[in-house]
């Protein structure tokens, strides 16, 4: 199993495997291609570019972007689909409640509550992994203790430590718009939000019905330029904060949060101005969090 990126993608040349997923493209890297969104479209479709028939691609039926794709550079493999609006004949679906899929003359359903981390993008994940698994001849039973014994890898909505009913996660993988979309989305409780780092050509519209309505009741931008972030929640987040200090970042965090509210490092851009790479940031939150003074109830 290998994870590539849109970087990797462009030196491939004889890459060709036998099951590929394409989770979802969001506007991303975009200094790097142009600042043209079909130019960064069509280096995540050349994945695809060696594959038969013979060969399965999966793709998430929601993405319009995806389907864009397929229009600017269509692909010969077989084609599956998942899916949360509704059930497809060769994929899987989930109405947030069940894992349905429909692959290969199978039809299997497992409970969403077996899955040790929740939430919808975690679901649509499971989704595909389901049906790449099932693809590569993986049975149910296993496929359920596969799902049941999951450990989520570190800094992907991690949970570092409760402090005086405070919940510190930390989200430094989430690097894109996407990413920190689908980050936001997972809480009902109001959050204080810790972005920033270099921005990659953002779009941050998509994250204002997030953040707006006291959803976001603190953002504290974390980076060595912080216009863009401050201009994109101007008015719509009332306190907005900026450091180049990832423990004045956290310190704040505890600050302004009450118990039962979250303070999520979910930062949309990448890391370079002030960090080595995603995960160095991730360990200096998880230092900076676990260096708090207070009562830890979890």
């Amino acid at each position: 199993m290998i994870e590539t990126s849109s970087f990797q993608i462009d030196g491939f040349e004889c890459f060709k495997p036998e099951i590929a997923i394409l989770t979802n493209i969001t506007p991303d890297h975009l200094d790097r291609y142009e600042y043209q969104l079909d130019n960064y479209i069509l280096s995540k479709m050349n994945l695809f570019k060696m594959m038969t028939p013979r060969d399965k691609a999966i793709f998430y039926a929601e993405d319009s972007l995806s389907r864009r794709g397929l229009e600017l550079k269509p692909q010969k493999a077989t084609s599956f689909w998942i899916s949360l609006i509704g059930p497809q004949s060769a994929g899987g679906f989930s109405d947030l409640t069940s894992l349905d899929f429909a692959v290969g003359g199978k039809n299997i359903n497992i409970p969403v509550s077996v899955l040790p981390i929740q939430g919808k993008h975690n679901i649509l994940n499971a989704l595909f992994a389901g049906t790449a698994a099932i693809l590569a001849g993986v049975e149910e039973n296993q496929l359920m203790a596969g799902f049941k014994t999951f450990k989520n890898a570190p800094h992907r909505m991690e949970l570092i430590r409760t402090v005086d009913g405070v919940d510190f996660v930390n989200d430094s993988k989430g690097t894109n718009v996407e990413s920190t979309f689908y980050a936001l989305g997972s809480y009902d409780r109001p959050m204080i939000w810790i972005a920033g780092g270099v921005d990659k050509g953002n779009d941050y519209s998509i994250l204002v019905p997030l953040v707006d309505k006291g959803k976001v009741k603190t953002l504290i931008c974390l980076g060595k330029d912080n216009e863009k972030l401050k201009k994109a929640f101007g008015g719509i987040i009332s306190d907005i904060r900026e450091t180049q200090s990832i423990a004045q970042a956290v310190s704040w965090g505890l600050e302004s949060g009450k118990s039962g509210e979250v303070v999520l490092l979910s930062p949309a851009c990448a890391s370079f101005d002030l960090f080595k790479n995603y995960e160095d940031r991730g360990e200096q939150f998880r230092q900076a969090v676990l260096e708090l003074n207070g009562k830890q109830h979890a």
